[in-house]
């Protein structure tokens, strides 16, 4: 009985071995779980800093001395002691010299008290909070960096649809400000109005802020021939000293004066360089800053000085840290007193084939006898655009498509006219498009802005235009549901919906399709032109790309749910200039943050 008994779970298991190994021939492997695609959504990060240098503190070193002009010979009536070699005479009227000595050194101090009034104008900080009804309020904080001294203040909360305005840091040193936000994002820019200042043009500067996050910074567009000054500002925001090298594009060779390749920025300093001392007299070139070691924002400006080449104005160099595909500059002029152009800087390894396309009101065209540029590997070509609008156009937005090939394109103006003050130059980065954005400006009783809104793209957009006075947020039926045609520009004029002096904020948004957002903005009446040409801030600046939230599924585990890729640090501290957490620690106060715990590999079984 013990026998049969033990016989009957033996049978039973060979015949479940039998029905199991029957299974495994006929379904085959066990296929892994499909791989579920990963989305990419727009995230709006809780935090981030922005660094303003241009419009912050003094102009730094001395203007570049010109040629030609001549007010330094004009303090000439020393000739007039040349009558010495007849002694008797001038003895007589010597006695008569210390009268007028008396007046003149009377007249002196005048001046001297004109001087120490006669400071740089300071920029205006313009924080913008994105968002309709319900979107939650920024914090913001701000810390002025001088050479030497970090001051950090807190300012007032920015609630969803307006604006809060202070200006930069004062002082004739170089200096910067730097605007941190968290809770909500803010676009930050700045509007620096120069008048009556020595050795400049009377100029209006306007733009959005800059990051220091990247490891090389691009400039396409400086001059330095005849009477044009570029200059680059180079800040370190952060504790730990930072390393650059500046070489330069151009329309042969790189070039790469061995003065730049080297230049060192302590924590919290700002550097200043003057590119007429290592490349003068170049009239196409772009700046291609290398960050060696730390990290630094990097911005600059282009000065014309009508001494020499009959214009005088200044403009806001903005810098890129990402090449692309395509480009879009929202405003070039050709008239009579317009002379427009376009630098495109080929950062790639191949020869780029660039496609440009004129944006219109009546829709998209190819420039005239211009329908395609060649530009070669590393090398920065000048595209003049003068005679290649349509007919009876005199303003366009323009599109530079290359064919894969990364390169960065700006655009440039310069307005002549018979009275210098009425004469200005603006060089414009082109940018992509977006479904945001957020264009600021300062108010003036004579000033004149519009909106440019262009549409690179094949399809239709339809935008929401909202505008903050400084008092309310204004939502004017005729900007709403603005469509765009697809190719084509529109240009919206402020002073229909804003009051005549009165600060204003545009928030564009777009329900269908994406679009370019421009400012021009120019004085009107007599005096200086204090011409503004310049692309708004749009949502990819304070927005940054995630992965949404999607379950894992591991063979054999209970689904767990993460996201993929690299965890981030925790215990970061907070504060600016409290963030890098590469870079060694100093003796600021605070810990580095934890390290995992180690794991042990016990390795390979012997």
């Amino acid at each position: 009985m013990s026998l049969r008994r033990a016989a009957v779970p033996t049978g039973l298991m060979a015949v479940v071995l039998v029905y199991v190994l029957a299974m495994d021939t006929l379904a085959g492997p066990i296929s892994p779980p499909p791989e579920l695609p990963e989305v990419t959504v727009a995230v709006e990060p809780q935090s981030g800093t922005v660094l303003c240098t241009i419009g912050a503190g003094g102009l730094g070193a001395d203007p570049i001395a010109l040629p030609e002009p001549e007010p330094e010979p004009e303090p000439e009536p020393e000739p007039e002691p040349e009558p010495d070699p007849d002694e008797p005479e001038p003895d007589d009227e010597v006695d008569e010299e210390p009268a007028p000595d008396a007046p003149d050194t009377e007249d002196e101090p005048a001046p001297d008290d004109a001087d120490e009034d006669a400071g740089v104008p300071v920029a205006t900080l313009i924080m913008a909070r994105p968002g309709g009804p319900g979107s939650t309020p920024a914090q913001l904080e701000r810390t002025d960096i001088v050479e030497g001294e970090v001051t950090t203040a807190t300012l007032p909360s920015v609630f969803p649809g307006g604006d809060i305005r202070a200006a930069a840091v004062a002082g004739e040193e170089l200096a910067a400000t730097a605007v941190r936000w968290r809770d909500a994002a803010v676009a930050v820019g700045r509007e620096w109005r120069v008048e009556d200042v020595d050795g400049v043009p009377d100029a209006s500067l306007a733009g959005a802020c800059a990051t220091s996050s990247a490891d090389t910074h691009l400039v396409p567009g400086l001059s330095t021939a005849g009477g044009d000054e570029a200059r680059l500002r180079l800040a370190n925001p952060h504790r730990s000293p930072a390393s650059a090298a500046v070489s330069f594009a151009t329309p042969g060779d790189p070039e790469a004066p061995l003065v730049l390749q080297n230049l060192s920025i302590p924590p919290g300093a700002v550097r200043e360089v003057i590119v007429n001392d290592a490349l003068p007299e170049r009239d196409d070139l772009a700046a291609v800053v290398e960050v060696t070691s730390g990290r630094i924002a990097v911005e600059g400006i282009q000065v014309a000085r009508a001494a020499i080449g009959g214009v005088d104005g200044m403009s806001l160099l903005s810098a890129t840290t990402s090449p692309a595909e395509d480009w879009t500059v929202t405003w070039l002029a050709d008239d009579e007193e317009a002379e427009p152009w376009l630098w495109v800087l080929n950062v790639g390894e191949r020869t780029a084939a660039v496609e440009l396309t004129l944006h219109t009101e009546a829709g998209g065209e190819v420039p005239f006898g211009l329908s395609e540029v060649s530009v070669p590997a590393g090398e920065l070509r000048r595209v003049d655009m003068t005679g290649t609008f349509p007919d009876e156009v005199a303003e366009v937005g323009v599109t530079a498509r290359s064919n894969g090939v990364p390169i960065v394109v700006s655009g440039a103006v310069t307005r002549q006219a018979d009275d210098s003050p009425r004469t200005g130059v603006s060089v414009q980065l082109g940018a992509a498009t977006d479904t945001r954005w957020v264009v600021s400006g300062v108010g003036s009783e004579e000033r004149v802005e519009h909106l440019r809104l262009v549409n690179p793209e094949a399809d239709a957009a339809v935008l929401d235009v909202s505008v903050f006075d400084g008092a309310r947020i204004r939502e004017p039926e005729a900007l709403q549901g603005i469509e765009v045609a697809p190719g084509s520009s529109t240009t919206i004029d402020l002073a229909d919906h804003v009051p005549s002096a009165a600060p204003w904020t545009a928030f564009v948004a777009a329900r269908e399709g994406a679009v370019v957002v421009g400012r021009l903005g120019t004085d009107a009446g007599d005096g200086p032109l204090h011409l503004v040409a310049t692309a708004g801030v749009p949502a990819a600046s304070w927005l940054t790309s995630g992965t949404r939230l999607l379950p894992v599924q591991r063979p054999g585990l209970v689904t767990q749910l993460g996201t993929a890729g690299p965890r981030a640090p925790a215990g970061v501290p907070g504060g600016l200039l409290q963030r890098d957490v590469e870079g060694p620690a100093d003796d600021a106060g605070f810990e580095e943050p934890a390290e995992d715990a180690e794991i042990e590999d016990p390795g390979p079984e012997e």
